[in-house]
This record gives C-alpha cells, structure tokens and sequence, in this order.
C-alpha cells in the first residue's frame, strides 16, 4: 500500500476521508474499497471509479447478476455502461455475454436501420452532419461514414440552403 499521507501535501478532504477510510477499513479487498466509498459519500458511477482506483478486486458475478447484466445488454444497454454499472473491464462483459451465447452487436453500430434511414432523408432534407451528429448521439465522422456508404451525395462546407 503507498502511503499518500507521507507523499503529498496539501491534499483534499475527500482524499483525507479515503485514505482514512482504507486505514480503518478491512486490508483485504473488497471491505477497504466499500469502507472508502462509504466514507467519501460517492454513489452510483462515481462510486465505482472510487472503488476501482483504490483497489481492483476479483469481482466474479453471481448467476443471478449475469442474467442482470444479459437482460440489460439484450435491452439496449452498452459494453461500456454494463462494465461501469458492474464494476467489471469491458472484456469481461463481453465474455460473460459469449458464455451466455448472447449475439453482441457490431462495434460502432450504434442506430437501428430505420435511424439510419431517417438520417439520410433528414441530411437530404437540408440539416447538415453536425446537427445529425448531435441528434443522433455520434461524430461527425460516422454520420459521414453512413451517408457516404449510402451513396448519398455530400454537400460542400460551408453549404446553405437556398433562400425562397
């Protein structure tokens, strides 16, 4: 364990309640981390950056936790989230998801066809990529990527459309 006391000066109360925390709490694992986030008053996503950056712990799953996190995969919810949500690496997610023989969806695919469908008539209706960008929750980069293999005629920078 390093002792953050005896190297940094100057240092923020949340840090003094964790290191406090981890200095009461049990040395072995999971008792520390949970005493140090129950110090700092973190909750929900923050709580499980706090969690892993004191201690990584082993965290296996139980059956009824990977059918939690299969149904909410299956509901829409990302690698990403599931991995904060369960303070689990994102490969892990993805292998608990093959174990369970769930069919991942494709990397970057992030809208359904009929999403796309409708980008393509909205840009052809005049928004430009950064508005559907926005709209839509993706970079500039994958809307262009969409209209292109669309064979959608891309308009030039700057474009306006013609006033009546």
């Amino acid at each position: 364990m390093v002792h953050l006391r005896d190297q940094l000066s100057n240092f923020s109360p949340s840090l003094v309640r964790l290191t406090t925390a981890l200095a009461s709490g049990s040395r072995s694992g999971r008792g520390a981390a949970s005493a140090a986030v129950a110090q700092s008053g973190s909750v929900g996503e923050e709580a499980a950056r706090v969690r892993l950056s004191l201690v990584r712990v082993n965290h296996k799953l139980t059956v009824s936790e990977i059918d939690e996190l299969v149904a909410a995969y299956e509901g829409g919810a990302s690698m990403r989230s599931l991995a904060a949500r369960f303070v689990l690496h994102e490969q892990t997610v993805r292998a608990h998801l093959k174990r369970r023989k769930v069919v991942t969806r494709p990397v970057g695919c992030l809208l359904t066809q009929a999403q796309r469908s409708n980008l393509i008539e909205t840009y052809l209706a005049g928004s430009s990529m950064n508005a559907l960008a926005r709209t839509y929750g993706v970079s500039v980069d994958t809307v262009h990527r969409w209209l292109v293999k669309a064979d959608v005629p891309i308009r030039p920078r700057n474009w306006r459309p013609p006033t009546l």
